[in-house]
């Protein structure tokens, strides 16, 4: 697993693809290599297998995925073409407390 931010991500085997932190902790980016984006489908589905996001490709098979209201737990990544599927743990992790400063 690497640690990508505050989620870690498994390597995947099936439809390739490369989630990258974006600047902004709330934000991820996902690049999927396909040679027609269009016919990609992504969701995010929660322990409970409910959808909490969907998605599509724009033509350059990236998309940047708003995570911010999303808790710290596991979810599973679900991209699929009418040919091919793949399924992905993320684990999105706590971030870290920040401590308190005072200054006198």
């Amino acid at each position: 697993m690497s640690n990508q931010g505050y989620w870690d991500i498994p390597q995947n085997e099936g439809i390739p693809f490369t989630i990258y932190p974006t600047h902004q902790h709330n934000r991820l980016l996902l690049v999927v290599s396909t040679n027609n984006p269009a016919e990609v489908r992504i969701k995010l589905l929660n322990m409970q297998e409910q959808t909490v996001m969907q998605a599509g490709l724009d033509n350059r098979g990236l998309v940047e995925l708003d995570v911010e209201d999303l808790s710290p737990g596991v979810y599973w990544l679900y991209l699929s073409t009418p040919h091919q599927r793949t399924l992905s743990k993320l684990i999105r992790q706590p971030r870290p407390q920040v401590a308190e400063v005072s200054v006198a």
